[in-house]
């Protein structure tokens, strides 16, 4: 259910608020997938890290706060930089937090 609530809401999202959905190269939604806005804190390409200040994120009853997560691929890197807002997915498999897509918000 949760699943299909948040789909529902990123389909009207975009139109509203001005918000820009992820390019179509990305990794599609996977159950466990969540969305969620944050800012670039820092970016390690040689380790395929990114630390992110992001909001809270109601889905998983996440506060708003700073996190250092893996990303799918290096690339996601390449597409945003230190101090960008970004909209973001986060994929929960059992081990670790991966972002698997990832795209600066247009004001």
């Amino acid at each position: 259910m949760k699943t299909f609530v948040l789909v529902t809401l990123l389909t009207f999202l975009p139109a509203a608020s001005g918000v820009v959905a992820a390019p179509s190269n990305t990794v599609a939604m996977q159950p466990g997938d969540v969305q969620a806005i944050g800012v670039i804190v820092a970016i390690d390409p040689a380790r395929g890290h990114l630390t992110i200040r992001h909001e809270p994120i109601a889905s998983i009853n996440w506060p708003e706060m700073t996190m250092t997560l893996n990303v799918a691929s290096t690339d996601l890197l390449k597409r945003v930089k230190v101090g960008e807002k970004v909209n973001f997915t986060l994929h929960q498999p059992d081990i670790a937090d991966i972002i698997t897509a990832i795209t600066p918000v247009r004001s």
